[in-house]
């Protein structure tokens, strides 16, 4: 039921901060000042564009190893972000923000090498996550072609391209899941569409070959702000980065 899926992310709202405090998220060895930092610049910008990730699920699961956090998609995620971040030293070279987050492209492309022996949710979406961010830079087109197909191809064997509520097997899966496959599976399609499309290359997922309806059950994003806009602050060595973690953030 929507209603279930809308109040717990309203609770996972209020446990981001605790399981912060309580040193419970895993950063994967990074700062947990700079994690969340790059965490917050996430949310409020690339996360919009595809809402690949669910956000009450991966921070959740963050603080617990569940099925729904990766170090794989933490990573892809710290790239991402890097990019909108005042933070010099992220950079390889500071005065070109294009090098923004480069180490964790390279713990990316480490952690790839295992993550394609079997298909996962969290691969695929670090997969898109990544095939974005490369092909925003212009003349990384190929690596972002070649990210999103093996995310596509992942898509499929997991069976995402089908909904899960015309499966025999649905009773294993929790709205939450539902909700989770029928997300990563549009983001996917958008993602295909869009690079496709500005490439003139044929795309891989096809409609006709899809059966998940356009149908979310967490529409608290269009009802409520249950997460306000982030209002960035000027990041100094003497301003504690998790200042902005009080601010409640936008779209689960």
């Amino acid at each position: 039921m929507p209603r279930i899926l809308v109040a717990a992310a309203a609770e996972q709202r209020q446990l981001e901060s605790i399981n912060f405090r309580a040193g419970k998220l895993d950063f994967d060895g990074v700062d947990p000042e700079l994690g969340m930092h790059l965490l917050n610049l996430h949310w409020n910008r690339q996360h919009h564009s595809f809402l690949i990730t669910y956000r009450p699920a991966f921070m959740r699961d963050m603080a617990c190893n569940g099925p729904y956090f990766s170090k794989i998609l933490l990573n892809a995620i710290f790239y991402g972000a890097s990019k909108f971040s005042p933070r010099l030293d992220l950079r390889k070279d500071p005065n070109d923000v294009r090098t923004a987050g480069w180490q964790f492209r390279n713990r990316v492309r480490d952690l790839l090498g295992q993550a394609l022996d079997h298909s996962e949710i969290t691969t695929i979406q670090a997969l898109l996550q990544m095939s974005n961010s490369l092909f925003a830079l212009g003349d990384e087109q190929s690596a972002a072609w070649v990210y999103a197909g093996t995310a596509f191809r992942m898509l499929v064997d997991v069976g995402l391209h089908v909904d899960a509520a015309m499966m025999p097997t649905m009773q294993r899966f929790s709205e939450e899941d539902l909700e989770i496959r029928r997300r990563v599976y549009w983001s996917a399609y958008v993602v295909d569409k869009m690079q496709s499309l500005y490439q003139g290359r044929p795309a891989s997922l096809r409609a006709i070959d899809g059966q998940v309806p356009i149908k979310f059950m967490d529409t608290c994003m269009f009802s409520f702000p249950l997460w306000p806009h982030y209002r960035p602050l000027f990041w100094s060595p003497h301003r504690p980065l998790h200042r902005s973690l009080t601010i409640p953030l936008t779209v689960p």
